[in-house]
């Protein structure tokens, strides 16, 4: 057998080695847990992301639609103008043919020899 001292040294030497592995294990769990944690943090921003594009895609969309109407309304505000217009231009065309010259021709004539005849 081995003499009391050498005894002693094995024995402390395999308790500190026991202590050493122990505190690596419980060092390696923590670092596991760390990283496992740090991963949730990443999948839950990964859902903000996502949340925040749909979001974008739906103002986008929206934005889409807001252009959309705003030219429609124009093309049907410039339609309308257009018809007035083409009512206006309706109108003076018939003011026009409806212009008779003559009367002005005689009328004038008329007048002179009515004011010779008074």
């Amino acid at each position: 057998m081995c003499d009391p001292i050498t005894m002693m040294t094995m024995g402390t030497a395999a308790l500190s080695t026991a202590l050493n592995v122990t505190q690596q294990l419980q060092h390696a769990a923590q670092q596991r847990g760390d990283y496992n944690y740090v991963a949730a943090q990443q999948r839950k921003e990964v859902d903000v992301a996502e949340s925040r594009a749909r979001q974008a895609e739906a103002a986008g969309e929206a934005d889409a639609l807001s252009l959309r109407y705003d030219g429609m309304r124009d093309a049907w505000e410039n339609r309308v103008q257009g018809a007035r217009r083409q009512a206006q231009a309706r109108y003076y065309e018939t003011a026009a043919a409806n212009v008779d010259p003559t009367p002005a021709l005689f009328t004038a004539p008329l007048g002179i020899a009515r004011s010779l005849l008074s």
